[in-house]
């Protein structure tokens, strides 16, 4: 077998969960006593506004509370989703999310917390 092959399985294995998991936090959509009214799949609804689309990269799905629009909205939560089809029960930990070994600062940890500094400075904490 092609390790490509393989690869694009595993890819798609990925991506399978996160569709799946967030159709699973969605069906809080239909429920009357849930004051959530919208979700984004691979980042932020249309609706929010954003300084830099970088700390963006990192958001597989996001929940709106009240509104889609962040000046009016209860809660919004932000969720980067872990699959590994190789090794199901492993322990995603900071160090998996945080930058690479050579520097480059495009870990996942460091893209949250960019997007979250932002909604801070802009929203302020609450």
């Amino acid at each position: 077998m092609s390790s490509n092959v393989d690869k694009v399985r595993f890819s798609r294995a990925g991506h399978d969960f996160h569709l799946l998991w967030t159709a699973r936090r969605s069906l809080n959509l239909l429920n009357p006593k849930s004051d959530l009214v919208g979700v984004s799949i691979e980042g932020i609804s249309f609706k929010e506004e954003y300084e830099d689309e970088k700390g963006l990269l990192s958001i597989d799905t996001a929940e709106y509370y009240t509104s889609e629009d962040a000046n009016k909205a209860s809660k919004i939560k932000y969720f980067q989703l872990k699959y590994s089809t190789l090794d199901s029960t492993k322990e995603w930990i900071a160090s998996t999310l945080s930058p690479r070994k050579d520097g480059n600062p495009k870990g996942t940890l460091n893209s949250f917390a960019k997007n979250f500094k932002e909604n801070i400075d802009k929203y302020g904490l609450d």
